[in-house]
């Protein structure tokens, strides 16, 4: 369904947020729950790309606070070999 799960700063509702407040978490723990990505309909291949893509800006990027540079992560490392 296109736009039933956006993150928008404008929207009105938050999907995701609204289908876990309904779901049962498969494990408690004091202070969060996990659930399964197919008990709430989320593709969690597309959902782990979405992730793993907001980490790979972050790495590619360097951010600065104050007068601290974060350390920085190489890209040129192989991924998975």
């Amino acid at each position: 369904m296109p736009g039933d799960c956006t993150l928008a700063p404008k929207a009105k509702r938050f999907s995701l947020g609204e289908k876990l407040k309904l779901a049962l978490p498969r494990e408690r723990f004091p202070d969060f729950s996990r659930f399964a990505a197919y008990d709430v309909g989320v593709d969690a291949a597309k959902f782990a790309y979405f992730a793993l893509s907001i980490v790979w800006r972050g790495a590619v990027h360097e951010w600065s606070f104050s007068t601290a540079l974060t350390p920085h992560v190489s890209t040129s490392d192989r991924i998975g070999r």
